[in-house]
């Protein structure tokens, strides 16, 4: 025998220490990207809850800005019943003043 076959197994083990070594890295390696996926899902998960609760806000504020519209429309119809309301009253007081002078010229008349 040589001499070299009694470092052949100790060449072997240091080969397969060599690749056993080579697949910690990897898996070193794919346990970090695994961690940085992870991460990056919960800062997209963040962003999106950060989004809907932006739109959902935004949704608030359209509600609101509806609610102040239909409010809006009916102070305007309350307004505009008020104003047929004078009006009307007032077309009434015009009548009623235009009789009474009516009266006041029918006596002027037979006055005279």
């Amino acid at each position: 025998m040589f001499a070299d076959d009694a470092l052949c197994p100790a060449a072997v083990s240091d080969a397969f220490a060599f690749v056993s070594d080579a697949f910690a890295a990897l898996d070193e390696f794919s346990a970090s990207v695994a961690n940085d996926a992870a991460a990056f899902a919960l800062d997209e998960a963040l962003v999106s809850d950060a989004l809907a609760a932006s739109l959902d806000a935004e949704a608030l504020d359209a509600d609101v800005a509806a609610s102040d519209a239909l409010v809006d429309a009916t102070d305007a119809d309350s307004a505009a019943a008020r104003y047929a309301d004078s009006a009307f009253v007032s077309d009434f007081f015009a009548a009623v003043a235009l009789a009474l002078a009516a009266l006041c010229e029918d006596a002027a008349a037979d006055a005279l």
